[in-house]
């Protein structure tokens, strides 16, 4: 659709009845980008249809006052043909453009309002059907809303950060000593040499880590230090007792913390 071309919003309407009022809500909750059907006439059209429902309401008048059939209406000042031709002026000039530049962040579709009225209305439909059918029954929403969207976790990330680093440095400041000593002695000596493949990873069986505050003090200080760190702890079954009698062996458990280390890899000038 060109530019020559104007906008008239039309209110979104489907066959049977209208969504329900949470399934309208939930959009904003999760922040999803709805679409909006636009239609679009040409300069002409909202003009003559002004004029038109102006002729149309002097007929209903005169037959009003001739023979005092049917309800008299009052005619709005802006069907007026002068009037028409003013309002689709001002929307041209200050509204056209801020409605295509809309389109970048919020989604929408146009529609040829220029076309009869039930190929306009058919086309709507079409199109809001085709958007509801990208949408969950509102049955599967409500079990699937209790687990936060990506876009949830990540918004405060890093002032969350901040506060569990502080909070380790008051409550458990032996530990998060440790745990730098380790990623100072042990990790980074295998982490320098993976600078330029920006990935690295590191086995251990220190008892340090059998503490789980331990673990989440090396991810957050690797995620402090703009790396990308992550832990996949094994546990292995070794024998360690065997019984002459009933032959039944026993096992004790080792775990292996397998760290996981990414981060941006230097790139290889080449000549």
């Amino acid at each position: 659709m060109t530019r020559e071309r104007g906008l008239h919003r039309r209110h979104e309407f489907q066959r049977g009845q209208r969504k329900p009022a949470h399934d309208r809500e939930r959009r904003e909750v999760d922040g999803e980008k709805a679409r909006e059907r636009v239609g679009g006439a040409d300069r002409q059209a909202p003009v003559e249809r002004a004029t038109l429902r102006e002729s149309g309401e002097r007929k209903r008048r005169r037959a009003f006052r001739r023979q005092c059939v049917g309800e008299r209406v009052r005619v709005a000042q802006t069907q007026i043909e002068a009037l028409a031709r003013n309002r689709y002026r001002v929307f041209k000039e200050q509204t056209y453009d801020a409605l295509v530049s809309l389109n970048q962040i919020f989604h929408y579709h146009f529609i040829n309002a220029q076309a009869p009225l039930d190929v306009v209305q058919e086309n709507i439909i079409r199109e809001l059907d085709y958007q509801s059918s990208l949408e969950l029954d509102p049955r599967t929403y409500d079990r699937l809303r209790r687990l936060p969207v990506a876009s949830q976790i990540i918004l405060h990330a890093r002032q969350d950060l901040v506060r569990r680093l502080d909070d380790y440095a008051v409550d458990h400041p032996e530990t998060l000593d440790k745990v730098i000593d380790f990623i100072e002695h042990k990790i980074m000596p295998i982490v320098v040499p993976h600078a330029i493949s920006g990935q690295a990873n590191i086995n251990s069986e220190d008892t340090l880590f059998h503490d789980p505050v331990a673990l989440a003090i090396l991810i957050d200080v690797f995620s402090e230090r703009g790396f990308h760190a992550s832990v996949d702890i094994h546990r292995i079954e070794i024998p360690d007792r065997f019984d002459l009698q009933t032959g039944e062996v026993r096992c004790r458990i080792k775990k292996v913390f397998r760290f996981g280390i990414r981060f941006k890899g230097s790139e290889i000038r080449r000549g």
